[in-house]
């Protein structure tokens, strides 16, 4: 698995996104009809560490980056903020945390606010990027 897969499970885990949530959690996809949908998407990140068995580089890092969309309803930018920033509360700041199948060293947002945006059917659009520091692997 990677970042978004690890990002998408922590959310459901956490109660925010699918499950008995009205929030539809999409991966690298945005669908065009429905509305209340978080998608995720990986978002680059720093030029990745070489990872070495011993000596300099035996605790490489790799600091990938994902981007959080959340879409609402037409005109109901509060429900797509508010979303955006309860996944922010979720994510920002962790250290120490497995999502997915992965641990995580830390979890920061890029931004201390949100890009707002808008789409052709005046449905809001609210991205904030994040970074995630793993160990890399051999």
């Amino acid at each position: 698995m990677g970042v978004v897969e690890d990002v998408q499970s922590y959310l459901e885990d956490q109660g925010l996104t699918d499950g008995s949530t009205e929030w539809k959690s999409l991966r690298r996809n945005r669908q065009d009809k429905q509305d209340r949908i978080v998608v995720i998407t990986e978002d680059g990140g720093p030029e990745p560490e070489i990872y070495k068995a011993t000596g300099i580089g035996d605790a490489a890092v790799r600091d990938s980056g994902a981007q959080i969309l959340v879409r609402a309803e037409r005109l109901n930018g509060d429900e797509a903020y508010e979303k955006a920033k309860e996944i922010y509360d979720a994510l920002h700041g962790l250290t120490a945390t497995t999502l997915g199948e992965t641990e995580y060293i830390r979890v920061v947002a890029l931004t201390s606010e949100p890009a707002v945006l808008q789409d052709e059917n005046e449905r809001p659009l609210i991205t904030w990027a994040y970074r995630l520091m793993a160990l890399a692997s051999a």
